[in-house]
């Protein structure tokens, strides 16, 4: 089976200021933004009711980006990975998914395309609060100029 698809995300993760609350010895505070689309295809066997995945999953990007916060009496780590506000576009050439199934010409058949589309947004707080900062994601691949289209199915 030969696919296209097309479309896009980002993930927007502004870093706030990690606050202590009273007295507290130790403080820690993280934020989180990720992105990710992948596909995957199968076969299904209506008459029996069996089916097989394709033996390859089409990967079509991601972006993640996290900021942390570890704090014990007055000395301080940060770390931050990841490029924050990046948007990417998952867009293929075709995509050919590959299964392997000996069929039976009176039985029925469908096939599934999968497409999954994962947003995260986390923010975590311990004896301390963010000031400021935000977070923010967005997919799509159903919008204007975003698809996924079928080619060819070629049964051997």
């Amino acid at each position: 089976m030969n696919w296209t698809i097309k479309g896009g995300g980002r993930e927007v993760l502004t870093p706030g200021t990690c606050v202590r609350i009273g007295h507290k010895v130790n403080w820690c505070c993280s934020q989180d933004a990720a992105v990710s689309a992948r596909a995957s295809a199968a076969l299904n066997d209506v008459t029996n009711g069996t089916g097989t995945q394709a033996s390859n999953l089409w990967v079509g990007g991601s972006n993640a980006s996290s900021n942390d916060t570890r704090c014990i009496t007055t000395r301080c780590t940060f770390a931050s990975v990841g490029t924050a506000g990046t948007s990417y576009g998952f867009s293929s050439s075709p995509v050919a998914w590959f299964i392997n199934w000996t069929g039976v010409s009176t039985h029925r058949y469908f096939l599934t395309v999968d497409v999954f589309l994962y947003s995260e947004l986390d923010s975590n707080e311990g004896n301390a609060r963010i000031v400021g900062g935000s977070a923010a994601t967005d997919l799509n691949y159903g919008g204007l100029g975003d698809f996924l289209q079928l080619h060819s199915i070629l049964i051997r």
